[in-house]
């Protein structure tokens, strides 16, 4: 009788740790949940949108500057905010195409936002042509080639799997910049876990880390076509490139 009293008393201590253990699961589960930011409002969204149109005086192109402000914290949605450069290049020909072309600019410096002169460019009607190409060496001949191209340049449908993660057998270097604010090093370790043949160096230094030590590694993995016995110590002797603070 006393060992199935001390056989019941386990039994029913085993029972309230798993409600405990699925209470505390449910309860984080819940709060999970809760924590996940709601879809911003398209009018909100509008409103962080401010743009000026003007006509580019170069071109003739008709174009649209300013910037869209969003918060540094993505996730909180609140706090700080960062107010990006926005360029809209309005279409000039009757048939406007539905499909807008999207040009992001990234790393230090760049700023899509003048690029309007050179996408103004890019489109040329058949008008347009002779007007350009009066008084160079090479005359219209270049102009009609690369249009002519595109009556042929193969086309094709993007597949299902075309935004999945890329994974291959082959050798594979991935260097990153511990300090790198564009291309953080925890992308190389996304990479690298789809590349089971892959070496990944984090090395001090921000976006496009590069000097004798990571340039000597380089030269090993081309010459020997393996990660495999890559002298990488010279890594751990890198010291990040000195900031120069202008002065007010």
């Amino acid at each position: 009788m006393g060992n199935k009293k001390r056989y019941l008393s386990v039994v029913s201590i085993v029972f309230a740790l798993l409600a405990s253990i699925l209470l505390v699961s449910c309860q984080k589960k819940e709060q999970a949940a809760s924590t996940k930011i709601a879809p911003v409002d398209i009018e909100t969204l509008k409103s962080r949108l401010v743009l000026e149109t003007e006509e580019n005086a170069e071109t003739g192109a008709k174009v649209s500057r300013g910037t869209f402000a969003v918060f540094e914290d993505r996730e909180a949605q609140e706090g700080r905010m960062i107010h990006l450069d926005v360029m809209v290049l309005h279409a000039t020909g009757l048939e406007v195409k539905p499909d807008p072309l999207f040009v992001f600019a990234g790393g230090p410096g760049a700023n899509v936002s003048g690029y309007d002169s050179g996408y103004a460019r890019s489109w040329i009607r058949e008008e347009e042509i002779v007007e350009i190409a009066v008084g160079t060496d090479m005359g219209d001949g270049r102009i009609r080639r690369q249009k002519a191209v595109c009556e042929f340049w193969p086309r094709s449908e993007i597949p299902d799997n075309y935004g999945e993660p890329v994974g291959v057998e082959v050798p594979v270097l991935l260097l990153s910049g511990n300090l790198d604010p564009v291309t953080p090093p925890r992308w190389g370790e996304e990479v690298a876990s789809h590349m089971p043949n892959s070496l990944h160096l984090v090395a001090p230094g921000s976006h496009g880390v590069g000097n004798s030590c990571l340039r000597s590694i380089q030269k090993q993995f081309l010459e020997t076509g393996t990660i495999e016995g890559l002298d990488t110590s010279c890594v751990e002797t890198m010291k990040a490139g000195r900031f120069r603070i202008p002065k007010k």
